[in-house]
């Protein structure tokens, strides 16, 4: 196994065939918990020789990322690939970040190890564009040895954390045992608020509790989220100073780079639509507007208006898929992550600090985030939760119209 740490990595793969450097079998690019993984499993054969290429370090001494309670100390540092957005209109010209980890284990490293899988319908999508033999059942296939559980290594609670947290709740069915991803179920961090609080005041306004939402079904409150310990992949390292990077040849080279790196990979290397390769390579972002159950009827004949075109950039086939994502599946639009936390008056405080749109690629954005801030009210005048909250509450009183939660929005938002 070859872990190279390379400051830098353009992969020209049109001359891989040509170099008489040293031939891997398999050259993986990028260190993330997928590039890992799939490091790992394919070392299980003694005959192949692999390489992982990771543009960033180990990690091993950064405590923002081995304390997980830390993990926004890593954005913007070292360790943060630091993409910014081009000013956005519908944002009040504010620029914004894109985090992605630039480290070994990846943005997985940098998020305090969170962990889940998609939707069901979402992994069926892959196989109606065009994509055969991928779908849920395929990688999830209860009577397939080789399937997505094979990545992990899933360690149930202990008696200390079932006594933290009795309530914790996952299905063993749903997780592997012998991969190269451990994973437990967080319970000596999070207070009994939510289980006391939060989860009967969801099931007030009608939300069951989700038993374990890496089943493929989102729906409802849920112990979301496994920490992921990233494999460690013990072998010869290498690191290479800016301009003295040599090339690595591979039978087979795969990119698992992330979402923005792997695209500017197989761009830089001649692949991808020309008319892109043609100028100045920039992100797009297509427009979707989500659905959710905050919406009302007017709010959801607005929506049905917006996805009534087509927008450019986009197949019809990709069109369709993702409108009845939207308009005729139970999948959840909007992730309310819940924050309790002690500031300097020793006062807890309860912050909604991410409320996330699980379909970005959204027209009208800035309309649905409006829509989950106003449903925090709601959720926050809902018992048992609304005889705890002596305020204040932000927004302010002052923000009642739509409008009003438009601004609030297009002033205060930030992605991450």
């Amino acid at each position: 196994m070859h872990i190279i740490n390379a400051a830098v990595f353009l992969f020209p793969l049109a001359n891989l065939a040509a170099s008489t450097a040293s031939l891997y079998d398999y050259v993986i690019v990028g260190g993330g918990s997928a590039g890992l993984a799939l490091a790992a499993r394919l070392s299980e054969d003694p005959s192949k020789s692999i390489a992982v290429l990771e543009a960033g370090g180990s990690g091993n001494d950064n405590s923002n990322i081995t304390d997980l309670r830390l993990n926004r100390e890593n954005y913007g540092s070292s360790v943060d690939w630091q993409f910014v957005t081009v000013p956005q209109a519908h944002a009040g010209g504010r620029t914004q970040a894109q985090v992605q980890g630039k480290v070994l284990g990846g943005s997985s490293a940098i998020n305090s190890g969170m962990y889940t899988r998609g939707n069901k319908i979402e992994y069926d999508a892959l196989e109606a564009l065009g994509a055969k033999g991928w779908n849920w059942n395929s990688t999830f296939a209860f009577s397939k040895q080789n399937n997505i559980r094979k990545s992990e290594h899933f360690f149930p609670p202990t008696d200390v954390d079932e006594e933290a947290l009795p309530d914790l709740t996952y299905d063993p069915t749903f997780h592997g045992s012998s991969g190269p991803i451990s994973l437990s179920l967080q319970a000596l961090n999070i207070s009994r608020f939510f289980s006391n609080i939060v989860v009967p005041t969801l099931r007030s306004l009608g939300f069951e509790m989700n038993v374990d939402s890496n089943g493929g079904n989102h729906k409802g409150p849920s112990w979301n989220y496994l920490r992921a310990t990233y494999p460690r992949l013990f072998g010869l390292s290498e690191r290479r100073r800016r301009g003295s990077l040599k090339q690595q040849n591979a039978s087979n080279v795969i990119l698992s780079a992330g979402t923005l790196n792997t695209p500017k990979i197989l761009e830089l290397s001649g692949v991808g639509d020309p008319d892109i390769l043609r100028r100045s390579i920039r992100s797009a972002i297509l427009d979707f507007e989500p659905f959710s159950a905050f919406f009302n009827a007017s709010d959801r004949e607005r929506s049905r208006h917006l996805l009534a075109t087509k927008p450019q950039g986009i197949s019809t086939k990709q069109f369709r898929l993702l409108r009845n994502i939207i308009e005729e599946t139970d999948v959840p639009q909007m992730e309310f992550a819940w924050n309790v936390a002690t500031g300097e008056d020793e006062a807890p405080t309860l912050n909604f600090d991410r409320l996330v749109l699980l379909k970005p690629l959204s027209r009208g954005v800035v309309f649905a985030l409006a829509k989950a801030v106003e449903y925090t009210r709601t959720l926050v005048s809902t018992a048992p939760l609304k005889d705890f909250v002596i305020g204040p509450i932000l927004p302010s009183q002052d923000v009642q119209t739509e409008e009003d939660f438009v601004d609030f929005v297009i002033n205060n938002s930030e992605s991450e």
